[in-house]
């Protein structure tokens, strides 16, 4: 698995996932957004903000074929936090790379990037991904009273029940410490 710069080449891989309703439906895309001149825009956008606002690649599996999509977005570098979100074509679900993806994106955020902390935002009545943060060892969940501004912003573009969870750096750190001594 690697994570790989936006370009144009993979549009219909794209709008292959998004056009299926396991994904459009979660992310809350419209029509527009996810035919070949929405999907197009998207990458474009994605291209000309050059990792400032958002730090998104997409996610190839282990032999190099495209599955879906990473971002840390809503960076915001004075309080060194950002959000983070992923979609993986539905019929690669349980394989194992949505962890892998968040794991080499977060390396990047907390390292690189300097992030101290990472949010994960999870519509309450969406259990699948729900299930998958609880997994996450280095995931703190339920922070949502700890961070109203970012909650208001999730209410306004969900308008429907949610909670907030979080990794911080510290917490992600150890567990890559110990996860690489017991490999």
């Amino acid at each position: 698995m690697r994570l790989i710069k936006h370009d144009l080449s993979y549009i219909d891989a794209i709008m292959k996932g998004t056009s299926q309703p396991e994904i459009h439906q979660v992310l809350g895309m419209k029509p527009d957004m996810i035919d070949r001149e929405g999907t197009t825009q998207f990458v474009l956008s994605m291209i000309d903000d050059n990792d400032r606002t958002q730090y998104s690649r997409y996610i190839l599996d282990d032999d190099d074929q495209f599955i879906g999509i990473i971002t840390l977005k809503e960076i915001d570098r004075e309080d060194r936090i950002a959000s983070i979100g992923t979609w993986i074509y539905p019929e690669r679900w349980g394989e194992g790379y949505n962890r892998r993806a968040k794991d080499e994106i977060l390396k990047i955020g907390f390292t690189q990037l300097g992030l101290e902390a990472v949010i994960l935002g999870v519509k309450l009545t969406n259990k699948r991904s729900m299930k998958a943060q609880e997994k996450l060892p280095y995931v703190t969940l339920d922070v949502t009273a700890e961070y109203p501004k970012r909650a208001f912003v999730k209410s306004q573009r969900l308008n429907e029940p949610f909670q907030l969870n979080i990794i911080y750096k510290e917490d992600f750190l150890n567990y890559l410490k110990v996860s690489t001594h017991h490999s």
